[in-house]
């Protein structure tokens, strides 16, 4: 295996991966929530250069977000040229993503080994739902990066809790990963349960490790983090002690998002979402390859112990600390009355380490290749991967709206999920739309928005100046065409349909890739 770690093959591998991110981070649409970041870094950037006399503009549901990110990712981005903001944007958060990969290859080899590690940190770059979600999710991949780096951290303390010198520099980062993850968004203590059940298993089985200490240094890790929080949040500066504790328990009653999601063909509640749908998300959004690996991990485990112990220390303690990561969302599903929805984009921080079982799978074929069956399991395992790869490659720069052949016919699914949910399609189905002449250059188009972000629109269209349009309302307003992707919405006041099905008409554009429709422009009758 160690071609896998030939110096010059690993700096071209990582050249090509990061030119193939920054190109897809450039090129890709305007997202949901990216609008609503923005906004609200530069009007935290103004507040806190003004120092505090800057009035906030009141928006919707703002005060429940510490806005820590949106800040550092504006505060960088005024250095960049004002006319590519959203571009800006992409790459900054594709850079925290890099690191995220980074990150998760340290973590593996501390974990496992280098070889483990090398693959792990290919298999996630090559996951399409976290690529995809890379360049253009403002808050969840940060989680991400948070958690991966905390965890990080943690495992380094764990082995040099009696050296002084890493103890101190152990609450620094610590502090500032965390303090991150909870000014991106204040849930993030919630990752932090796994880590801590991990840490008595390991100090069950390492006497030498003290638990008192690790506790002293958590109380003085969190009182930090907690100040790294409240720095942008200008919501809570009138009393820092009370107001992010009452905001925060305030949101627990308040509900965000759409109010149904589509899943496998059925249209669920947002507020009511059963304990089986992160499982049943992955399922299907898991190339197929990565399932068979998992497949194949179990046996091993099981028959092939003299291998595992052989190979790695404390291996099913280790797996165990990945179990308590996978399975603790769908625990807060059970528990909480938060609404979900978007597949697995507010769980994005388990992706990482999902990735881990199959690389070690993996690890365990490529050393036991001499053995015909693992031979015939390996090729199979290899064409699914080069399958991948193809189609991962195809559906650029829309990898997050992957889905894998398990998931049914690719004409099909626009009626089984909810493919693109945050609309990046939309600049490429508007270029379409204007290249194909279907908004007037002389009087207006009435055009109608179902399921996209209307405000993107505007954005999208501006860039056309010579065509003249006006938005309209599909509920009560005359419209000559509508763009549509297929997000749940009201048919009334009791049924929730998808667009798709409330707009059954032919479409006259489709952005498709691979054959999966995105997003449509339909004539209104």
């Amino acid at each position: 295996m160690d071609f896998l770690l030939n110096k010059n093959l690993k700096i071209l591998l990582i050249f090509l991966l990061l030119i193939f991110s920054y190109y897809c981070s450039i090129i890709i649409g305007i997202s949901w929530d990216e609008l609503f970041e923005i906004n609200r870094g530069q009007d935290r950037l103004k507040y806190l250069f003004s120092l505090g006399s800057y009035d906030i503009a009141p928006a919707q549901n703002d005060k429940y977000y510490p806005g820590l990110y949106s800040t550092i990712s504006a505060f960088i981005s005024n250095a960049l040229p004002k006319k590519y903001i959203y571009e800006s944007f992409h790459i900054i958060n594709n850079t925290f993503s890099i690191i995220t990969i980074f990150g998760l290859y340290k973590l593996v080899k501390i974990l496992f080994n280098k070889y483990v590690a090398l693959l792990a940190f290919i298999i996630l770059f090559f996951n399409p739902t976290f690529f995809g979600h890379m360049s253009m999710n403002p808050k969840d991949t940060i989680i991400a990066f948070s958690f991966v780096w905390t965890t990080l951290t943690l495992l380094r303390y764990l082995s040099n809790q009696n050296n002084l010198l890493k103890r101190k520099k152990f609450i620094i980062y610590a502090s500032l990963f965390i303090g991150l993850g909870l000014g991106t968004r204040i849930q993030f203590i919630s990752l932090l349960i796994p880590l801590f059940l991990y840490v008595l298993i390991f100090s069950y089985s390492n006497k030498q490790f003290s638990l008192s200490k690790f506790f002293i240094d958590m109380i003085k890790i969190l009182i930090i983090s907690y100040f790294i929080m409240i720095i942008c949040w200008p919501q809570v500066h009138s009393n820092i002690f009370i107001e992010p504790f009452r905001i925060f328990f305030e949101q627990l009653k308040i509900h965000f998002g759409p109010d149904a999601i589509l899943l496998n063909s059925k249209v669920l509640l947002t507020s009511k979402i059963p304990f089986y749908y992160i499982f049943l998300n992955l399922f299907f959004k898991s190339p197929e390859y990565i399932i068979l690996t998992y497949l194949f991990f179990l046996p091993i485990i099981i028959y092939d112990k003299k291998f595992i112990n052989d190979e790695f220390d404390n291996f099913y303690n280790k797996i165990l600390l990945l179990i308590f990561i996978i399975i603790s969302p769908t625990i807060f599903i059970i528990f909480s009355s938060y609404k979900v929805y978007d597949g697995l984009r507010l769980f994005l921080y388990i992706i990482p380490f999902y990735c881990i079982i199959p690389s070690i799978t993996i690890y365990y074929l490529i050393k036991k290749n001499k053995i015909f069956l693992i031979k015939v399991i390996s090729f199979i395992i290899s064409l699914f991967f080069i399958f991948h790869i193809y189609n991962f490659i195809k559906i650029t720069p829309y990898q997050y709206t992957y889905f894998n052949l398990f998931s049914g016919s690719k004409d099909n699914l626009v009626k089984k999920f909810e493919i693109d949910y945050w609309g990046i399609s939309l600049n490429d189905l508007i270029r379409e739309i204007v290249k194909k002449d279907y908004i007037k250059k002389n009087g207006f188009t009435n055009i109608a928005i179902c399921g996209m972000n209307v405000e993107i629109a505007k954005i999208e269209l501006k860039k056309y100046p010579k065509f003249k349009y006006k938005l309209k309302n599909y509920w009560n307003e005359d419209y000559d065409y509508i763009m549509m992707n297929n997000r749940p919405v009201f048919k009334d006041e009791n049924k929730i349909i998808t667009c798709y099905e409330k707009f059954p008409t032919k479409s006259i554009v489709d952005i498709k890739r691979n054959n999966v429709i995105l997003s449509s422009f339909k004539r209104a009758f």
